[in-house]
């Protein structure tokens, strides 16, 4: 059997003692650290006014829009000020982008999502809560100026091929307006309606019109080679948030927008 032996200088048993103290001490001073450090995270969660609130956009430049592996545009700074005035821990990587149609489609069935940013209409009305408004935006059919078009009613636009993003305002506008579905040619994302209408396989765009021309720039096109055809409707964009989330945090929403606006 195995024997501890003192060593026989005494001062050297001390040195060793005190050295497997520290080193005990440190470790529970590390351990007492993380565990203050989690309590701390885990308190500041739980006053996060928006903890179980979910985001949602898409690629909406100029209002919301991933460059470079950063989310910005002028509805995000918004936001930011917002979650900052209220004090929330959320950051822009919270914020989750995905395609219009799916990101719109969860803002109607999952409790404490909010969809940004959302033009509000009468149809849309009751399929949310609103907050807002943020922006005033105006929706229209967009046409090359070089293929001289005129439209004399909005019944002559279903002459016409239109590119739309599938669930957009502009789409449901040019439904709501009773244009043919025939003549409507829905994508999946304003990227592949610029591209479809740029490259001329569709005649017209109905989109909001600084989104429609910064994708237009994008594809290095030339804005002043395009022209507003007709206005379908001028509203505000909103953040919308799903119809079952509690109103108390719609109000902390709407509340935190307000102080925003206040301030500048």
């Amino acid at each position: 059997m195995a024997t501890m032996t003192r060593p026989q200088n005494d001062s050297l048993w001390t040195i060793e003692a005190s050295g497997m103290s520290v080193r005990s001490r440190t470790f529970i001073a590390i351990i007492a650290a993380t565990l203050l450090f989690a309590a701390q995270l885990s308190t500041a969660r739980a006053d996060d006014p928006f903890r179980d609130l979910h985001f949602i956009t898409e690629n909406y430049a100029p209002f919301n829009f991933k460059e470079g592996g950063i989310l910005q545009g002028s509805a995000v700074d918004i936001l930011l000020r917002m979650l900052a005035v209220a004090k929330s821990s959320k950051t822009a990587a919270d914020v989750e982008v995905l395609p219009w149609s799916r990101g719109y489609r969860l803002a109607q069935t999952q409790e404490n999502t909010v969809l940004f940013v959302t033009t509000r209409t009468p149809a849309r009305e009751d399929l949310f809560k609103w907050v807002g408004p943020l922006q005033p935006t105006k929706i229209s059919v967009i046409a090359k100026k070089s293929k001289n078009l005129h439209l004399k009613s909005l019944k002559d636009l279903n002459n016409y091929r239109i590119a739309a993003v599938r669930e957009d305002i502009g789409e449901l506008l040019l439904k709501t307006k009773g244009i043919d579905p025939n003549s409507i040619f829905s994508t999946r994302s304003s990227e592949n309606a610029a591209k479809i209408f740029a490259y001329g396989r569709v005649d017209l765009w109905a989109y909001e019109e600084n989104v429609a021309m910064w994708n237009l720039r994008a594809l290095g096109e030339s804005a002043d080679d395009y022209e507003i055809l007709w206005v379908l409707e001028e509203a505000d964009v909103y953040f919308a948030v799903q119809k079952d989330t509690d109103d108390a945090l719609v109000r902390a929403l709407q509340n935190a927008l307000d102080q925003v606006k206040n301030r500048r």
